[in-house]
């Protein structure tokens, strides 16, 4: 029995001669599959692909569902972002991982096997998680706009946030905009941050930590503070409230450039999050958007709006909950 974790990639431009291959990476067997009616994407490659690996027969749980073997699901997902990744540098080229639904299937090799997953009630998958933003502009007046000179290095660093396509630029920008505002290292403002948020966002010392523990997997990887290199996927379920609270600190923190959590009110915003899982505030009659991602089963990649209609009869497939 084999494990197919499948991914949806766009890369643009579209990179030449990868249009059908076959690669292994480690035990992943990774390979270009049809994408069945899907209409072509003006200006970008798009391939439909499977990671295989074997596995033995799944556990059945006490409710009777099939426990996929974690490990081996992140070594599919692993290698399905190192292709994608050569791909890129091949072609030159930006790129998206996907997933499309159903994102996981196994490989049956046996009547036997078949008969077994027959008898139970499906895969068992988690609850899709989404990130959901409130996008909004900010009315000028002149007492904001007076308020943000003594603070130029923020502007220019949020305003270079706002210029990032890719959740780690963001990141990155609003680590410096912290910094620069309480003059100190971001590993040292977990509680001063914490302190100074407005309450009702909800931000949580816990929350604040782990940004704070993406700093040096986003920006090293010489493997001296840390062993992990995180990449843009890993840093995309925070840079939103990130953004929030950079927002605050650049109009509200009375004292720039200085380790204070004093407060002034020179803005308020007509919406905000008030916690990291989903919930928020929305001033009636306020003109706004609300920008939603929702990420796949297992809070890997954002999902796609490809769905696997046709497989070959060796995959095996039964959605549970």
């Amino acid at each position: 029995m084999k494990l197919l974790r499948l991914a949806t990639m766009y890369f643009d431009p579209p990179p030449k001669g990868w249009d059908s291959w076959s690669v292994p990476i480690g035990s992943v067997r990774l390979e270009t599959r049809s994408a069945g009616d899907a209409p072509p994407v003006e200006g970008k490659l798009r391939l439909f692909v499977s990671a295989e690996i074997p596995i033995d027969f799944p556990d059945i749980d006490e409710a009777g569902f099939v426990c996929l073997p974690e490990d081996q699901r992140r070594q599919c997902e692993k290698a399905l972002r190192i292709v994608a990744d050569m791909i890129a540098v091949f072609g030159r080229c930006r790129r998206t991982i996907l997933s499309p639904t159903p994102c996981v299937m196994l490989l049956v090799e046996d009547s036997g096997e078949r008969e077994r997953l027959d008898a139970t009630k499906g895969i068992r998958l988690n609850q899709r998680k989404m990130i959901s933003s409130l996008w909004f502009q900010i009315p000028r007046t002149d007492e904001m706009v007076s308020g943000l000179q003594d603070r130029v290095v923020g502007v220019v660093l949020l305003a270079e946030a706002f210029s990032h396509t890719q959740a780690a630029g963001k990141y990155r920008e609003f680590v410096r905009l912290f910094e620069a505002a309480f003059t100190s290292s971001f590993d040292q403002l977990e509680k001063k941050l914490c302190q100074f948020l407005r309450p009702v966002f909800g931000y949580s010392r816990r929350e604040i930590q782990d940004w704070v523990e993406l700093r040096d997997p986003i920006t090293h990887a010489d493997g001296k503070k840390s062993d992990m290199i995180a990449l843009d996927a890993d840093v995309r379920r925070v840079t939103q409230r990130m953004e929030q609270a950079t927002l605050d600190v650049l109009f509200n923190k009375a004292e720039w450039h200085k380790m204070s959590k004093t407060r002034r009110e020179l803005w308020k915003p007509i919406a905000y999050t008030t916690s990291k899982t989903g919930g928020g505030n929305i001033l009636q009659g306020s003109e706004l958007s609300i920008q939603c991602q929702i990420f796949d089963d297992f809070e890997v990649f954002p999902v796609d709006n490809t769905v696997v209609t046709t497989h070959p009869e060796s995959w095996w497939l039964r959605l549970g909950s």
